[in-house]
């Protein structure tokens, strides 16, 4: 039922991650260095961006992995690490509209917003 994994695909998964990871680093250093330059950072700021780089970049990563644009997932990655604050509170503060518009174009229902 499940393969056996083998050392070199254990290689490979590494491999991959380790890459998401320095792209993601690079993401979450660049926006910290830029944050530096106006004020100093605590380590919770540090630790914060990190975690939003961290989303932000596995997200995008991955749905480029999917779509098969493997080339420019490492330049998507960085970027999203670097916008993930800004991406995170775009979710959280439009998630109602998000849901909304997907719930109407996959099921054909419109939601109505209760008022």
């Amino acid at each position: 039922m499940y393969k056996k994994m083998t050392k070199q695909d254990f290689v490979t998964i590494v491999s991959e991650w380790g890459e998401t990871a320095f792209y993601i680093f690079i993401g979450g250093g660049v926006k910290l260095a830029y944050a530096s330059r106006s004020k100093d950072i605590s380590k919770k700021v540090v630790i914060i961006t990190f975690i939003f780089a961290a989303f932000a970049g596995v997200m995008v990563n991955q749905i480029m992995w999917i779509n098969g644009w493997v080339k420019w997932s490492g330049i998507a990655t960085a970027v999203a690490a670097l916008l993930g604050d800004s991406l995170v509170t775009y979710l959280l503060t439009n998630s109602n509209n998000i849901f909304r518009s997907f719930i109407n174009s996959v099921f054909k229902i419109d939601v109505k917003k209760d008022e």
